[in-house]
C-alpha cells in the first residue's frame, strides 16, 4: 500500500448535551448519517504523516464547532432518541449501505457508533477530493492483500472493537483501494501508528 488516510467521527451536542445534526450545528464536515461530524485527514505515504494530517483536521473541526457554540464528543457509542434518528434518516437518507464484512453479513447496530476509518490506497499517483470528501485517483490501483490487512487490524484491536459495540471485519471498497471501518473513534493514534508501521515492516508475521 502506498497511501494511507484517516477519518474520525464525533457526536455533536449543544451546551445542554443534547444531540444535534450537522445542519443544526452548522457543520459541513459530516458523515452520511447526519449526526456525526467527521475530521478528514489527507492521504499520506506514511502512517505517521497520516496521523498528523488527521490531528490537523481535528483541530480545525474543533475550532469550527467552538465558533458555532457546539461541542464534539469523542466517545465510541451513544444512545440517541428515536425521534432524532428518524429525523436524521428523513433529512440525510444515507442511501444504500456499501459496507461489507469479511466474516458474513453486516449486522444492524441498534446503537449509534462513531468510528476511526482507515483508507488504504495502492497507488501513489496524484489525488484530490471531490465535493463529497472522497479521494479520486488518476489511475486504477494495484492489488493489495486486503484480507491480511483486515484480519491483522481485527486481531490487534479486537477488545476495543467489541467493547465499542462495533463489528469486526467491516470494510468498503473504493476506486483506489478500500476503507477499513471497524475501529471506534477512541483508538489511541500512537497505538495504531505503531501497529501499522510494524505491519508494513513485517507483513508476513500477520
Amino acid at each position: 500500500m502506498n497511501l494511507i488516510g484517516l477519518e474520525k467521527e464525533f457526536f455533536i451536542v449543544n451546551a445542554d448535551g443534547k444531540p444535534l445534526t450537522a445542519t443544526q450545528a452548522g457543520i459541513t464536515e459530516r458523515d452520511g448519517c447526519g449526526y456525526l461530524a467527521e475530521a478528514r485527514g489527507e492521504p499520506k505515504e506514511s502512517i505517521v504523516s497520516a496521523v498528523f494530517s488527521l490531528k490537523e483536521a481535528e483541530f480545525k473541526l474543533t475550532r469550527i464547532a467552538q465558533k458555532k457554540g457546539v461541542s464534539l464528543q469523542e466517545i465510541p457509542y451513544k444512545t440517541l432518541p428515536k425521534a432524532f434518528t428518524y429525523a436524521c434518516a428523513r433529512e440525510f437518507g444515507k442511501g444504500i449501505a456499501k459496507d461489507a464484512c469479511m466474516y458474513g453479513a453486516v449486522k444492524q447496530n441498534k446503537i449509534a457508533t462513531a468510528g476511526l476509518h482507515i483508507h488504504f490506497s495502492s497507488t501513489s499517483d496524484s489525488n484530490e477530493r471531490c465535493k463529497c470528501g472522497e479521494w479520486i485517483h488518476t489511475r486504477s490501483c494495484k492489488t493489495m492483500d486486503m484480507p491480511r490487512i483486515i484480519k491483522a487490524l481485527d486481531k490487534r484491536f479486537y477488545i476495543d472493537i467489541k467493547w465499542a459495540k462495533r463489528q469486526l471485519g467491516l470494510y468498503e471498497m473504493k476506486p483506489y483501494g478500500f476503507e477499513y471501518r471497524s475501529l471506534p473513534n477512541n483508538i489511541p493514534l500512537t497505538e495504531l501508528s505503531d501497529f501499522i508501521e510494524d505491519f508494513n515492516a513485517n507483513p508476513n508475521a500477520y
